[in-house]
């Protein structure tokens, strides 16, 4: 090979000798664009979480409850269809109030009055009409101490909602869920018995 293939300059004026060199430099260049590449995505990421915690930590309790911790409530909503039924006088009320094991197709699938502590979560399920602009509030006691409560704001004339609690196997004993006006006025009561499981 001639001098002249084995020499050469950079564009910023190092010299650069022999092919084996310059596919050295090449590949260094190459590692230092990805090393920085890869430090500027790990700040976007780190960024990135900080935004996502301070927004999780800015909305309310109700809005985040739907992955509860052990002691928190979760909520949820079904719009109504609006259809009046036959039984319906047109005079606000709560048509059912009852825990469920589960929430299916937007109704309770069980009534319970007895749950096992094997089971560690328990929905209300509550059923309301003609109570549109309201607000509606889920009150969960355990044997006379209260442990949390979720308001709902009612937007049609028939609305469904439902809390859950994420129950200890310890927590045995009467648990009661009141339904209350935004006066906290009582318009339903129900209670179930939390058991040592079979």
């Amino acid at each position: 090979m001639g001098q002249r293939e084995q020499r050469g300059r950079r564009r910023d004026g190092a010299q650069v000798i022999g092919s084996e060199r310059a596919a050295h430099f090449e590949a260094g260049s190459t590692a230092a664009h990805t090393t920085t590449r890869a430090a500027h995505l790990r700040r976007r990421s780190v960024a990135s979480a900080l935004i996502g915690l301070l927004l999780a930590l800015s909305m309310p309790a109700t809005a985040w409850a739907q992955t509860p911790t052990e002691d928190e409530l979760g909520a949820g909503v079904v719009e109504g269809n609006g259809a009046d039924t036959p039984e319906d006088d047109g005079l606000p009320k709560v048509v059912l109030a009852t825990f469920t094991t589960e929430i299916s197709d937007r109704e309770p699938v069980d009534d319970v009055s007895f749950l096992g502590n094997e089971k560690r979560v328990v929905y209300f399920f509550t059923d309301l009409r003609n109570m549109e602009g309201q607000t509606v509030r889920h009150v969960w006691t355990y044997q006379g101490n209260e442990m949390g409560r979720v308001d709902f704001e009612v937007k049609g004339k028939r609305w469904r909602v439902w809390s859950s609690k994420q129950l200890l196997p310890a927590w045995l004993g009467t648990w009661t869920v009141s339904v209350l006006n935004a006066e906290d006025e009582v318009l339903a009561t129900e209670s179930f018995t939390y058991q040592e499981g079979e």
